[in-house]
């Protein structure tokens, strides 16, 4: 049963993790995802990043729908630490227009 023995955090890095890899556009794509310099620095998530209820509290406040919790998930994490999200995700786009999360589109 290795393995099982998770914690919350690690779980959630593993999602992270997931998402950014479901993304690559080809086999291509996913092996360079996969390789040190294309992942980019691994932030480690802490117990206030759980708290993305209130980023999707912010944007239903203001008339807009987050169609993915891990999408919240991620943009706490990346406004906390003050990182810049390289992404192609258009629920990411609607976070940024109402919390402090800074985007880089992918491909520009």
């Amino acid at each position: 049963m290795a393995g099982a023995a998770r914690s919350a955090e690690e779980r959630e890095e593993i999602r992270v993790r997931m998402e950014v890899l479901a993304g690559a556009r080809d086999e291509r794509n996913l092996d360079a995802l996969r390789r040190p310099p294309a992942r980019g620095t691994l932030i480690t998530t802490e117990s206030t990043d759980y708290d993305d209820a209130a980023l999707y509290r912010v944007c239903r406040r203001n008339g807009a729908s987050v169609r993915k919790m891990i999408d919240c998930l991620i943009s706490s994490i990346a406004i906390r630490s003050g990182s810049t999200v390289l992404h192609a995700d258009s629920g990411l786009d609607v976070l940024a227009q109402h919390t402090p999360l800074e985007l880089e589109q992918l491909g520009s």
